[in-house]
């Protein structure tokens, strides 16, 4: 299949995170490290002059959740009008934001140090922080725990748990209906979720890419080895493969077929994508290229692929 590539605007340094149905996409500033929006034919600065601004994530409504500051002692915040630190709804001292559903659920971690980090989920229609329990089928050596996605009606949740230092990690199902929490072992760490009850991800250790169906609880294998970053409904996983050269490469990857190279399917682009972050229903991928200025320096810039 192949695509043409359009450039959210012709001035904006950085890279796109997430991109919704209805065509909103959020991102990182390059130069200041700061969130903004893609809406209505141009991008949209969340705060001009906050630095290290990070976005994780925007819903349908045009909400976008992040973290501020260094990754172990970062402050959760929401944009939906105006941009709010919303940490102390999480009762802790730092936290990170990852995922928002399309009815507001966030999800993410939370610490206060010397206690580990461990995965919740916050209603904002009516401030109802739930702790994500770990499975009953883990052993009291997994101490931490962070949800890394949610369904579009912030009903299930899925994310990663892991022993002291990060070692040994296993998926996790949360299901709000039930409070329910189910270990996904080493079968899937899911990086994302589509609306059809399924999850992508890798296996640990040996790091091949896979979709995971919720109803059935059985794999597929995607036929490589690539960090998925998003999928669609027709199970179709994006994400960065890994290659001969100095950078990655963004990547497709349909049901029972290998990743294909994007870089091979795109012509007219003046750069080399690097990663893919999210796929629509209607096939459209969000990018990000490293392109080459005038004096030779390398940047980093949005793109939308579109299937022709």
């Amino acid at each position: 299949m192949a695509y043409s590539a359009q450039p959210l605007d012709e001035i904006t340094f950085g890279g796109g995170v997430a991109m919704t149905e209805n065509g909103l996409v959020a991102g990182i500033d390059e130069a200041n490290r700061t969130a903004w929006i893609y809406r209505d034919g141009g991008i949209d600065f969340l705060a001009f002059t906050t630095r290290e601004l990070i976005a994780s994530d925007v819903n349908v409504s045009g909400v976008v959740v992040g973290h501020q500051g260094d990754r172990d002692a970062a402050t959760v915040w929401v944009f939906d009008s105006t941009l709010r630190d919303i940490q102390s709804k999480l009762s802790t001292q730092f936290g990170r934001a990852r995922a928002i559903s399309d009815n507001g659920v966030v999800v993410g971690a939370r610490r206060t140090p010397p206690a580990p980090v461990l995965a919740y989920r916050l209603d904002l229609s009516n401030d109802e922080l739930t702790p994500i329990p770990m499975s009953e089928t883990v052993g009291p050596e997994y101490v931490s725990s962070e949800a890394v996605v949610v369904s579009a009606d912030g009903r299930l949740a899925a994310g990663l748990a892991w022993k002291e230092f990060g070692s040994e990690p296993r998926g996790f199902l949360y299901d709000h209906s039930t409070r329910k929490t189910t270990d996904l072992g080493t079968t899937i760490l899911p990086r994302a979720m589509n609306e059809v009850g399924k999850l992508a991800g890798s296996t640990w250790p040996s790091g091949i890419t896979v979709t995971y169906d919720i109803a059935s609880k059985t794999t597929r294998t995607h036929g490589g080895s690539f960090l998925a970053e998003g999928m669609n409904d027709a199970g179709q996983v994006v994400g960065s493969l890994r290659g001969g050269g100095d950078l990655p490469s963004a990547c497709v990857s349909r049901p029972g077929q290998l990743p294909v190279d994007l870089n091979s399917a795109v012509t007219g682009i003046a750069g080399w994508l690097v990663s893919a972050s999210d796929i629509i229903n209607d096939g459209r991928i969000l990018v990000t290229a490293i392109v080459v200025d005038a004096s030779g320096a390398r940047h980093s810039r949005p793109y939308i692929l579109t299937p022709v």
